[in-house]
């Protein structure tokens, strides 16, 4: 049941002002604001839903409070270098080359350098920074609070943070000190990479990566061997695949379309910058709770930037917030990660009755007319490979890849079926 509001006041002031006070620089504005937060609180409370999270509800009202109360006045703020924001690291961690808790007075000194640089932003840059490290707000939260695409907030704090690293004579390849690039963080660009399209920088990240790494090695050896030996059909042919390394729960996909008004299209995002504005839906998509997208490129190899939102059923459903350019026939790859393999069936099951025959499977239903294909990898060493459903096996050396490639019409389930012996 709803506590009356006077209660509410009564209950929750001295936190939402010593909250108010920590935060800024003018101490004697902190009242009135607070008193203002009551207001908007109040006018809001005949549409707060009794849910036990009252306290996450006053502390929204009271960041959106401070958050205008900065684009209205440009007031100095104090920021929360040390606060996490959307699970991610904190700005402090972004700059800092040394997160040790023993060095504290190391740490002051740079919070107070830091606080110094991002008065010297340009104000865009700054308003950034105070909404995203000051008040925790998200990209989209921003993105609203400011009313620019998520794109922009994004590009405008990469910008902000790599101009404080300059100032501060922080080697931009080092955010995170001397921590190795994990395989995920691999993952996304080896494609392109086999495909011969990844940027200088990216190939040099994945050279250095795989000179170390045997399993990511592996994968880029196998798309190698594998991409020459697909079959993309037309240019003018609706065509899609996937491609699957089931022991890694990896997975690349592609999808190939017509956009007969891309050049209109390439029109508004040249008005947009390549930012899309949050009302406006581009190359959407949706995949279940256990998925995490890894990454999205366009024909060129140009990564698209996107945000994830929740979807109906525990699903995950793709905003596109960036992208470069469209093309008359529009290729993006995804790649996708099975980030909780435990609570999903495997595409790869061992026989009850023979401990070395493995049952393989893989499905997809477009719902278009198009080309479609699927791979998916083998250990080299199988033996006896027998397809029940699909075309054959492509050898590509490090593995083998037994495939269904064939044209479907829009109702049409694509489905591979095999079965190998693997010896332990």
């Amino acid at each position: 049941m709803k506590l009356p509001f006077e209660n509410i006041v009564r209950e929750n002031t001295a936190w939402i002002l010593a909250y108010v006070r920590s935060r800024m620089s003018n101490k004697s504005l902190a009242e009135d604001i607070v008193q203002e937060i009551w207001m908007k609180a109040f006018r809001a409370y005949d549409g707060y839903v009794e849910n036990g999270r009252l306290r996450p509800w006053l502390m929204r009202i009271t960041r959106n409070a401070l958050s205008n109360h900065l684009l209205r006045t440009n007031e100095s703020l104090i920021f929360s270098l040390d606060d996490e924001i959307d699970g991610n690291d904190s700005l402090y961690t972004y700059l800092s080359e040394s997160e040790t808790p023993e060095e504290k007075y190391l740490r002051r000194e740079l919070v107070a350098q830091v606080l110094s640089l991002i008065e010297l932003l340009p104000n865009e840059q700054r308003q950034v920074i105070s909404l995203r490290y000051l008040d925790g707000l998200s990209v989209i939260e921003t993105a609203k609070a400011m009313q620019l695409p998520p794109g922009t907030v994004k590009s405008k704090t990469h910008y902000a943070i790599e101009a404080i690293r300059k100032h501060m004579g922080i080697n931009p390849d080092r955010t995170k000190g001397d921590k190795k690039m994990e395989c995920k963080d691999i993952y996304k660009h080896l494609f392109m990479y086999a495909l011969g399209k990844i940027s200088a920088e990216n190939k040099e990240k994945v050279d250095l990566h795989i000179a170390e790494c045997k399993t990511c090695a592996y994968v880029l050896s196998a798309l190698k061997g594998l991409i020459p030996q697909m079959n993309f059909g037309l240019e003018d042919e609706m065509m899609h695949f996937s491609v699957e390394f089931p022991e890694l729960d990896l997975s690349y996909t592609g999808l190939r379309y017509e956009s007969p008004n891309y050049e209109a299209i390439n029109r508004q995002l040249e008005i947009w910058k390549g930012d899309i504005p949050e009302e406006r839906a581009m190359i959407n998509g949706r995949f279940n709770q256990y998925t995490s997208l890894l990454g999205r490129f366009d024909n060129e190899g140009n990564e698209i930037e996107f945000v994830l939102l929740d979807g109906p059923n525990g699903c995950k459903s793709v905003k596109v917030t960036h992208m470069e350019r469209f093309y008359r026939y529009t290729w993006h790859y995804d790649v996708y990660y099975k980030s909780n393999p435990a609570v999903k069936t495997p595409s790869v099951t061992v026989s009850k009755e023979a401990p070395d025959l493995r049952y393989g499977y893989m499905a997809n239903m477009l719902e278009a007319q198009a080309k479609s294909a699927l791979y998916q990898a083998v250990p080299a060493d199988a033996e006896n490979i027998r397809i029940k459903r699909g075309n054959g096996v492509i050898d590509c050396g490090s593995c083998k890849f037994a495939y269904v490639d064939r044209y479907v019409v829009s109702d049409e389930k694509i489905v591979l079926e095999y079965s190998f012996l693997e010896r332990n």
